[in-house]
C-alpha cells in the first residue's frame, strides 16, 4: 500500500521555534502521551513533517515525488520463519515522473538508507533534503529493516541454538562451539539481508549504493558481502561489529579458517576536537599508525546472562504502560534537546512508539554482538575476502563505536590496490555515534562527495 506524504507542521515554522531543553516528561505528561499520543504511523508522519521534500515541495521547484510505502516481500521460509505475509515499510524520494524514476533506477543512481538498532527511517530526517538536493537525478529509499519500525514484526527466530546453551563434552560441560556461534549468526544476518534482497526485487533495482549506521552498518555490509553484483559503493555509519577482540573459550579453528586473519554515549561537547581533514584513500593523516585491536570489555555476570537469555532491553519501555513516554523521554529529551521543539517532541514521540511496538528484530543484536558489544563475526576479519564495491567508513570524533576499526578496514581495502576497492575513513567533528543527526551539513558533505567520485 502506499500513500503521499501529506505535511501538518513546516520545517520553516519549526526551525523558527525557540529550542527547549528539559530533563524528561512529567508524569502527567507521560500519562497523557501514554492514553492520548499519536500512534507509529502519526508520529513518522510528524518526524517526516519536519523535511522540506514533505512540507514544501515547491522549494525543490517539485523536482521530487515523495511517498511513504508497505512494499510486500516473499522470503523463503529457511531464512524467515513465519506463513504470514511480510514488507518493508520505506520512504521514498523519487524523480517528479515515473519515466526519470525508472531512467534513475536503471543508471543505478539509487541510494538506500538503512537505520541502525532499535531505529527507524524517521531518525535520518535531517539528512533527506541535503542529499536530495546533491543528488538531483537519484532516488532515494529509506528503509526500516525487518522487524524494525514499521515494517512488518514476525517473531524473531533462528534454527540454531541459543548461545546460551552448553553441550556436553566427555564429563566437562562445556561451552557451544564455534561452528555454532557461525551459524547462529548466519542466519540471523539472512534473516535481515534476504529480506532486504527481496524488497530489491520487488522495487525492479538493479544495482544501488548502500548506507547502513550503526548495526545497520554491519548488516548492510552483510549484504554486500552475500550480493556485491547489487552493490555499487558501500557508505558504513559508525558501523558495530568491524573490531576484533571477541574470543569465545571455546576451539577457533573453524571460525578461523572461514576468513583470512590477516587482514557511552556521551554528551557532545561544544568544541570537540578538531576535524583531521577529508581522509582520504592514502589515510596518512589518522593518528593510528598501526591498528591495535581493542581491549576485550569487560560486563558482569548478569549482564552476560541477560544478554545471552537475549531478553530485549526495549521490554521495560513495553511492561512500563504509562511510565513508558517517561522513561523514553530520559533519552530522547537529552539526545534531540538541541533541536527546535517541534523536531524534538515529533523525535520523543517517534522513539517512543518505534522502542514499544511489537518486538521481533531486536532480538538478533545477541546473536550478532557478544556481551560487551564485540562481533562474533567481526567485519575487519571478511572486508579483505568479501567486500567488491568502494566503501566510505564515517565516525563522530565523540563516538564511542571503535574508529580505528574502521580506520584499518579502509586501509586493508587500499592496500589491494584496487581503484574499483578504493576506501575513505572520515571523522566528522562534533558528533557523536549519531553523527547523522550531529553534525547534518559535514556529514552529508563527506556522502556525496564519496557516492560523487569517479571509480
Amino acid at each position: 500500500m502506499t500513500s503521499t506524504v501529506t505535511p501538518t507542521t513546516s520545517a520553516a515554522e519549526s526551525t523558527t521555534r525557540t529550542k527547549q531543553e528539559r530533563p524528561s516528561l512529567t508524569y502527567k505528561e507521560a500519562f497523557r502521551q501514554y492514553l492520548y499520543g499519536p500512534s507509529q504511523q502519526e508520529s513518522e508522519q510528524m518526524v517526516l513533517n519536519q523535511t522540506q521534500l514533505v512540507s514544501n515541495p515547491a522549494h525543490f521547484d517539485n523536482h521530487f515525488r515523495t511517498s511513504i510505502s508497505d512494499v510486500p516481500i516473499t522470503v523463503a521460509k529457511k531464512y524467515v520463519h513465519t506463513n504470514q505475509p511480510l514488507h518493508l515499510h520505506e520512504f521514498a524520494i523519487e524523480q517528479a515522473s515515473p519515466a526519470l524514476t525508472q531512467n534513475a533506477s536503471d543508471n543505478g543512481n539509487v541510494l538506500v538508507m538503512m537505520h541502525g538498532y532499535g531505529a527507524g527511517l524517521g531518525f535520518f530526517y535531517k539528512n533527506f533534503d541535503g542529499l536530495s538536493a546533491g543528488l538531483r537525478d537519484w532516488n532515494i529509499y529509506a528503509l526500516d529493516w525487518l522487524g524494525y519500525g514499521l515494517s512488518s514484526r514476525p517473531k524473531f527466530t533462528i534454527q540454531t541454538a541459543n548461545m546460551s546453551e552448553t553441550r556436553q563434552a566427555g564429563s566437562a560441560t562445556t561451552d557451544i562451539n564455534s561452528e555454532t556461534i557461525i551459524k547462529a549468526v548466519e542466519e540471523t544476518e539472512n534473516w535481515f539481508v534476504e529480506s532486504l534482497e527481496a524488497w530489491r526485487q520487488a522495487k525492479n533495482i538493479k544495482t544501488f549504493t548502500l548506507m547502513g549506521h550503526s548495526m545497520g552498518g554491519y548488516l548492510a555490509a552483510a549484504y554486500a558481502f552475500k550480493y556485491p553484483e547489487n552493490v555499487n559503493k558501500l557508505i558504513m555509519v559508525s558501523p558495530a561489529g568491524v573490531e576484533t577482540g571477541y574470543t569465545p573459550d571455546l576451539d577457533e579453528s573453524s571460525f578461523l579458517s572461514l576468513f583470512r586473519k590477516d587482514s557511552q554515549v556521551e554528551e557532545i561537547k561544544e568544541k570537540g576536537p578538531e576535524l583531521q581533514e577529508e581522509l582520504g584513500p592514502n589515510l596518512n593523516a589518522y593518528d593510528e599508525s598501526k591498528y591495535q585491536e581493542p581491549a576485550r570489555r569487560n560486563v558482569g555476570k548478569l549482564f552476560t546472562y541477560l544478554w545471552n537469555k537475549h531478553i530485549s532491553p526495549f521490554a521495560l519501555v513495553r511492561n512500563s504502560s504509562f511510565f513508558g513516554p517517561k522513561l523514553v523521554s530520559n533519552w530522547s529529551y537529552w539526545r534531540f534537546g538541541r533541536f527546535p521543539e517541534a523536531e524534538r517532541e515529533a523525535m520523543h514521540m517517534y522513539s517512543y512508539r518505534t522502542f514499544g511496538a511489537r518486538p521481533s528484530g531486536e532480538y538478533a543484536i545477541t546473536r550478532i554482538l557478544a556481551p560487551g558489544a564485540l562481533a562474533r563475526m567481526p567485519l575487519l576479519t571478511r572486508v579483505q575476502d568479501k567486500l567488491k564495491c568502494p566503501s566510505v567508513w564515517i565516525y563522530g570524533d565523540n563516538d564511542w563505536m571503535h574508529a580505528p576499526s574502521g580506520f584499518e578496514a579502509a586501509n586493508i581495502m587500499n592496500r589491494i590496490g584496487r581503484r574499483d576497492l578504493f576506501a575513505e575513513f572520515h571523522v566528522v567533528p562534533k558528533a557523536g555515534h549519531h553523527v547523522y543527526l550531529d553534525n547534518v551539513g559535514k556529514f552529508n558533505n563527506v556522502v556525496l562527495n564519496f557516492i560523487k567520485r569517479k571509480v
